[in-house]
């Protein structure tokens, strides 16, 4: 695993995340509360988080299938990030 991380290249100051550190530290520390507590809603099963995460998911369906244009994007926007680790 050390090598793997010593091996990933550092992140451009360009990245959105690189940003979010650099120009407000206290969003970070938002940013990872949220991040933490929606992992922990997970682990937890809490039923609130799963039937929100249902319902988007059922809204993301019924938008590619009705929205031409959105279907587009979200064709783009999943093709970029294919090469992420």
């Amino acid at each position: 695993m050390i090598s793997y991380l010593d091996d990933i290249e550092e992140a451009d100051d360009n990245h959105p995340v690189m940003k979010l550190i650099m120009e407000n530290e206290q969003e970070l520390e938002i940013f990872e509360k949220n991040n933490y507590d929606f992992v922990n809603k997970i682990i937890n099963k809490d039923p609130e988080l799963f039937e929100q995460q249902k319902q988007t998911i059922k809204n993301l369906v019924i938008n590619v299938k009705e929205n031409e244009e959105f279907k587009e994007n979200f064709i783009k926007q999943v093709n970029s990030g294919k090469y992420l680790p």
